[in-house]
């Protein structure tokens, strides 16, 4: 602060600098991720502990409507793929958004909705919420919406950074929300996301970092 420094100009930095640092951040990151597989896991359920309050902020709703716009139109029975569903965020967003539907279309088959994640208290907290849910929507909107048929829920315990537990083709939409960023390769993931993928299917993804 002394002696006066004359103000610097602000200079942006160039591609290569930003590259370069994105390959640092990358390297720091797999660093990290060498430790044990029970102190991972022990990170992330404390972080899913902590993160519980995005719920009230109304950008990160507005995240979840726009990830549901782009993914289209959903036919009856579709198959959804959350993965890394932590809580079960979108899950309840997809309930609620499928019930709703209900009063414009009464779906042949339910949607097929399954979430992904790889820290067990994060799937028992998603299950909560998905049945916290769908009673409240039976206990307001009785007559109205039917849960059950709008949407069938299924959880896996699967870690996303090796090979998913799934068959080719076989799911028509797959989302991911704010989780590719942390994963070790995410490039192996895409491959998985997309050889999970029906033909003509679409994959959304939000993330933190280009």
């Amino acid at each position: 602060l002394f002696p006066a420094q004359p103000p610097s100009e602000v200079v942006l930095p160039s591609k290569d600098a930003i590259d370069r640092q994105a390959r640092l951040e990358l390297e720091r990151l797999r660093i990290r991720q060498q430790k044990a597989r029970a102190n991972h896991v022990d990170f992330w359920r404390d972080y899913l502990d902590r993160s519980h309050y995005l719920v009230n902020f109304s950008d990160y709703w507005h995240l979840l409507d726009q990830i549901h716009r782009l993914l289209g139109p959903l036919p009856d029975g579709a198959r959804v793929l959350d993965a890394g569903c932590g809580t079960g965020n979108f899950g309840m967003f997809l309930l609620i958004a499928q019930c709703l539907r209900q009063d414009q279309h009464e779906p042949a088959k339910a949607l097929q909705y399954v979430g992904v994640d790889f820290v067990l208290s994060g799937l028992t907290q998603a299950k909560a919420h998905l049945l916290r849910v769908a009673a409240e929507l039976r206990g307001k909107f009785s007559g109205i919406v039917r849960p059950h048929t709008a949407m069938a829920g299924g959880l896996a315990c699967a870690d996303l950074n090796v090979r998913l537990p799934f068959p080719d083709h076989h799911y028509d939409r797959v989302v991911c929300t704010l989780v590719l960023g942390y994963l070790r390769d995410p490039l192996f993931t895409l491959r998985e996301f997309l050889r999970v993928l029906a033909p003509h299917g679409k994959l959304v993804i939000a993330n933190f970092k280009p």
